[in-house]
């Protein structure tokens, strides 16, 4: 079992090392500390990218969303609707990753 540190678990995760204290804050990473150092294990790692990533090949980007389904709006918009929270996205190695069944919920709500 290798413990890691927060710069590497945001290496890996291409994220910043607030996201991830931000992670462990809500719960999605689990912490151990060691002496006063905060760790966490390579395993955790790997299981929060396994929980969210599911099957990427059912999964676009933000501009493949926006080429593919919403070319109404400008590219920009779809990505602050992932940022926002209201097209359901997960970060994964620094770009919104959007599940195309989201995509055509989103657009059925939406009234297309």
């Amino acid at each position: 079992m290798k413990l890691l540190k927060i710069p590497e678990v945001a290496d890996i995760l291409n994220v910043s090392e607030q996201h991830i204290y931000n992670l462990i804050r809500r719960g999605e990473l689990q912490k151990t500390k060691i002496g006063g150092a905060t760790r966490i294990k390579e395993g955790e790692v790997k299981n929060y990218i396994d929980e969210n990533t599911g099957n990427l090949q059912d999964c676009l980007t933000t501009k493949e969303a926006w080429k593919k389904y919403f070319n109404d709006v400008h590219e920009r918009t779809v990505q602050r609707w992932a940022e926002s929270g209201k097209l359901p996205a997960k970060m994964i190695k620094g770009k919104y990753m959007i599940k195309v069944g989201d995509i055509q919920k989103f657009k059925k709500e939406r009234g297309e």
